[in-house]
């Protein structure tokens, strides 16, 4: 006789397969805490904001602001302005918008101007040779101030337009700028 001999493939069950959840979304909520507004000088507040994330598999988790990266532009709070702030939870991220205003007491610069003495007097071919040692330089600020500026704190850039009949100078000082013109006596 035969021996039957039965061979069984070895069975296994696959354990079932998780696919961890991952952020795919972000939703800010404000409360009565957070500050939309803020004064020159003042740093970002993150007070008042809650962080929602939204995760693949629907679920939605708060997280504290703290676990999230906050990012302002390097000049927030310098000039009156908006500024947008961004909120970055790993690969997703929201953003929201301020307002940055003028305290009452903030200063900053309007304007600048120059004086000349009464004798002075160049023309345009005399513009490379130009001797503006007498030149006075004023800086204007928002509060009505006034400031005699030193010749070391403002630039001075000189011209002769296309037309070799009209010379410009320009005096900046901190972004600000002031330009007169010389025309060639006709």
């Amino acid at each position: 006789t035969a021996a039957e001999r039965t061979t069984l493939a070895p069975t296994t069950t696959a354990a079932p397969t998780t696919v961890a959840a991952v952020p795919t979304g972000m939703k800010l909520s404000f409360d009565e805490d957070f500050k939309n507004e803020y004064l020159i000088g003042e740093k970002i507040d993150m007070s008042g904001i809650t962080v929602s994330v939204i995760y693949t598999d629907g679920t939605v988790k708060k997280i504290p602001i703290s676990d999230c990266e906050v990012s302002v532009d390097d000049g927030f709070g310098t000039d009156e302005r908006y500024e947008t702030v961004k909120v970055s939870y790993g690969d997703v991220s929201e953003t929201f918008t301020v307002r940055v205003l003028y305290g009452e007491d903030t200063k900053s610069l309007n304007s600048v101007y120059a004086l000349f003495p009464d004798d002075f007097k160049f023309t345009v071919k005399d513009l490379n040779n130009i001797d503006l040692s007498g030149m006075e330089v004023y800086a204007i600020y928002s509060d009505k101030s006034r400031e005699k500026l030193s010749g070391g704190e403002y630039t001075v850039t000189k011209e002769i337009l296309p037309d070799n009949k009209t010379a410009m100078i320009t005096v900046e000082y901190k972004g600000v700028y002031t330009t007169f013109g010389i025309e060639e006596e006709k």
